[in-house]
């Protein structure tokens, strides 16, 4: 937990013009600044920056907010991480109560990072590296490449990392536990990685969290690939090689190419297509398909065109489907994978694979074609089987229905009879909680009760009176009787009203975009315009007690109640004569 002062001092410091011009370049417009959005992909600039209000508001996907909210949609973070990145750009220091478990994760960050450094300068600055730089550029990995991924390299002495740790005054325990060093089978401890290029695994925050390490010589024993055992701060499922690297990216093209192995990475990104990740030789995962789903909802499949590729392509579709994303595999030519291609056969190459890729049902159903005669009862039977089964994991009805009707056709099965088998299966439960903005009406707000709101967040002394003055009910949709109550609970913590404090407290992001929306629209700030409004609130209150009224009489004549109906019909009368705006006006002027 962040301690509010803390987050209140970020809020002041940050200034959100030089902080969202470091990630999109801006344009003066009037008093504001003006930019494409970089949540969606638009040809006129509709992203509005106001330095006065310290807010951000785009006009075509209705994304907004302030500092804080900007950072957690461009970097696809979490509220406290999207404060901790704030501060350290501001040089703020977050006091934490820290238990061991987070020190831990910490000092194997730190080593990670000592260790990359160690790695990187062992290739670069030694005439042993200049072998291992030699092996990469016969692979086609070009200079500018190595540096961009950090390579490194792991000199072939038995003891040549553990020496230059030790200087370093890092534990032999905690390089163990970091899966940096292994035990000797006579006593003491080895290098984990010798003679080997190394590459560093980074995670979305571009922080090492681990290493992968390949062999550069034919006779070497071990296997062509090792990687740093798990612990708290790296897990294979967990991670995507090259995440950091591609993201932006993946949400400028608007989908993810996932490959198998890291060099399938390197030598595609260094000819320019770098929305591209790797699953580092693990089956596609829950994990990181959720990874992937804060950057894209589309993804293409490119494993190696091998029978073990193919495999792990039918596997990943059935991941991809149950959490919701969609997929498409392309098939790479037999015995290349993505670096061979591009290698061999250039770029556009790959491209035309890519775009040529097959819709998961397409590319399924011919893979089954290949294992099972499509004429045979039985084999179309397990076939349809085995479709629906994938089919069954989409969530919209009517996609899947179109599903069912294209497997009807290509097995000359009875759509019915199709229907029925999908409804004996179970669907089991997404894995996957999209995080979506909290669901709200869209009901538009009427122009008064907007024009109300406009006027609280326009002046700090209109918020403090009209938050008392108003209630709930006074609004006639979800989103304004939300703000009026989120306005009461802001006033009853704070003593004073600030725009950025206001929108820091609100967790819920329609909230914050309608906020953002009405701050940047323009209106009538006149007095007379308050004024007008406000009698509008009043006169919807009159007509809200007039028809309870009636309802009230309604019921003391059913009832034959003479006494109570007569009470009524004066209380009525007098309603009529009096409007309520009236006798409030009487002991308080709109402005005193």
């Amino acid at each position: 937990m962040i301690p509010q002062n803390i987050i209140d001092e970020i809020e002041a410091r940050a200034d959100i013009v030089e902080l969202i011009s470091s990630y999109i370049p801006l344009k003066k417009a009037g008093r504001n600044f003006k930019a494409r959005c970089p949540f969606h992909t638009e040809k006129t600039a509709s992203f509005i920056v106001s330095p006065q209000k310290q807010i951000f508001h785009c006009f075509g996907c209705g994304i907004g907010g302030g500092s804080i909210q900007f950072l957690m949609h461009y970097e696809k973070v979490s509220f406290p991480e999207a404060v901790e990145i704030l501060a350290k750009r501001l040089s703020i220091n977050i006091p934490k109560k820290r238990n061991p478990a987070d020190v831990f994760k910490t000092t194997l960050w730190e080593i990670n990072q000592k260790s990359a450094e160690f790695f990187r300068y062992n290739l670069w600055k030694t005439n042993e590296g200049k072998t291992a730089l030699s092996y990469l550029l016969k692979r086609g990995i070009k200079e500018n490449t190595a540096k961009d991924f950090l390579l490194g390299y792991a000199p072939k002495g038995p003891a040549a990392f553990i020496d230059y740790m030790r200087r370093e005054k890092i534990s032999l325990a905690a390089l163990e536990k970091a899966g940096l060093i292994s035990n000797r089978s006579q006593g003491g401890y080895l290098d984990m990685f010798r003679e080997k290029i190394i590459i560093p695994i980074l995670d979305i925050r571009s922080r090492v969290i681990g290493f992968g390490a390949r062999k550069i010589k034919e006779n070497d024993p071990s296997p062509k690939y090792i990687n740093t055992v798990e612990n708290p701060v790296y897990s294979k499922r967990l991670s995507l090689f090259g995440i950091n690297m591609a993201k932006e990216h993946i949400i400028r093209e608007g989908f993810c190419i996932i490959v198998e192995g890291y060099l399938d990475i390197l030598i595609p990104w260094q000819e320019g297509i770098k929305n591209i990740v790797a699953s580092s030789g693990t089956a596609l995962t829950s994990e990181q398909v959720n990874l992937l789903k804060r950057y894209t909802n589309n993804i293409i499949v490119a494993y190696d065109g091998d029978s073990a590729g193919q495999n792990a392509s039918l596997r990943a579709i059935d991941i991809a489907l149950e959490n919701g994303l969609n997929i498409k595999v392309a098939s790479l030519p037999l015995g290349y994978d993505p670096a061979d291609l591009v290698k061999e056969k250039g770029r556009e190459e790959f491209i035309k694979v890519l775009n040529s890729a097959k819709d998961f049902f397409d590319y399924k159903i011919e893979a089954m074609k290949k294992n099972y005669n499509i004429n045979d009862i039985m084999s179309k039977s397990k076939i349809a089987k085995e479709m629906l089964l994938s089919i069954n994991k989409i969530s919209g009805s009517v996609v899947k229905s179109e599903y069912v009707k294209n497997l009807a056709q290509t097995l000359d099965i009875e759509e019915e009879a199709l229907k029925t088998e999908i409804k004996k299966l179970s669907r089991p439960q997404s894995r996957y909680r999209e995080n979506t903005k909290q669901e709200i009406s869209t009901e538009p707000i009427p122009l008064y009760q907007k024009n109300i709101i406009q006027f609280m967040l326009s002046d700090k002394e209109t918020f403090l009176w009209l938050k008392d003055t108003l209630d709930n009910e006074d609004f006639s949709t979800p989103q304004g009787r939300k703000f009026i109550s989120e306005a009461k609970k802001f006033a009853g913590r704070h003593e004073d009203f600030s725009l950025k404090k206001f929108i820091s407290s609100l967790e819920d992001e329609n909230l914050i975009d309608t906020i953002t929306k009405l701050s940047l629209e323009p209106f009538e700030e006149k007095e007379e315009a308050l004024q007008g409004c406000l009698l509008k609130v009043q006169q919807a209150r009159e007509k809200k007690i007039k028809e309870n009224l009636k309802k009230e009489i309604a019921k003391a004549e059913e009832n034959a109640d003479t006494e109570l109906l007569n009470n009524l019909m004066v209380r009525y009368n007098q309603l009529i004569k009096h409007t309520i705006y009236e006798r409030e006006y009487e002991k308080k002027s709109i402005r005193t």
